[in-house]
């Protein structure tokens, strides 16, 4: 495994590189670290080489410079290009998780030439197409004024029991309550309250349509997350495809996950099926 840091503008990007076959970029959501995808990478390194990275300021990546926080969104895209662009210069299959999910569309408005196939995991944005929406802005808007008020604790915990299950909840939520090395202000700060409402441009997705594959988790089909991959599902007429586990079930269920993401992978001709005995 090859761990290194790649200078952009404003930040110092943390990423390693591990496995072998076509490069496979994991983009992680509000916690913003790559740690979180090691358990799914040990499934997945014989059949990729996978690169994950900690998302500008948060965790091993640091800010050293200015930040454009009205255009961040942007931003993260254009670093993802230079992480990818630093290893390969062939196209590359992304997989982009919840709020991770709005920065890989992102990418894929800004650079879709470089994108071979992207799996988007529940990604959490284009909440302002919901009929609801307003609702949906205002619980983000109490979660930004809880964490103000009382901590990043508090919001987490009503941020939690919107969008996760019980084991989720308990592996990531009630694992971090207290704890002081993982950075979340960033979230609170600029994210919380912008990518989940993020307004796709819905054209430039519908002419690559056939780059993109959707995924939902069995255990979330009548939970909050599953409503924006339904959406996009049916703006699209794209088929989604079931994954084991909740929200996290990367994560919770990294067995089970990574080989239901072979098989996928083999359907669509990302990887070859390796020849029974």
């Amino acid at each position: 495994m090859v761990k290194h840091y790649l200078q952009v503008e404003g930040a110092s990007i943390y990423y390693e590189v591990k496995g072998n076959g076509p490069y496979l970029i994991l983009v992680p959501g509000g916690y913003g670290g790559g740690a979180i995808f090691r358990l799914l990478r040990f499934h997945l390194i014989k059949r990729f080489t996978v690169v994950i990275y900690d998302r500008r300021g948060y965790n091993r990546s640091t800010l050293n410079g200015p930040q454009d926080y009205e255009n961040r969104l942007d931003t993260e895209a254009d670093d993802i290009y230079k992480l990818m662009r630093n290893l390969t210069n062939e196209k590359f299959i992304i997989f982009g998780f919840s709020s991770g999910g709005a920065i890989s569309l992102k990418y894929l408005t800004k650079y879709p030439k470089t994108v071979y196939k992207m799996f988007l995991h529940e990604p959490v944005t284009n909440l302002g197409a919901l009929p609801d929406s307003e609702d949906i802005l205002k619980f983000h808007t109490d979660i930004y004024n809880l964490y103000k008020k009382e901590g990043k604790d508090a919001a987490l915990q009503l941020l939690g029991k919107k969008y996760l299950t019980d084991v989720d909840y308990e592996t990531v939520v009630h694992n971090h309550l207290g704890d002081k090395k993982q950075e979340w202000s960033l979230y609170f700060e600029h994210e919380v309250r912008v990518y989940p409402f993020y307004d796709t441009n819905t054209d430039m997705i519908m002419s690559n349509r056939e780059k993109l594959v959707l995924l939902y988790s069995t255990e979330c089909v009548n939970s909050f997350v599953h409503r924006p991959v339904q959406t996009i599902s049916k703006y699209l007429h794209k088929e989604l495809h079931p994954f084991p586990g909740g929200h996290l079930g990367y994560l919770t269920e990294s067995n089970k996950f990574a080989a239901e993401f072979i098989k996928i992978c083999e359907k669509h001709f990302v990887i070859k099926a390796l020849p029974k005995l």
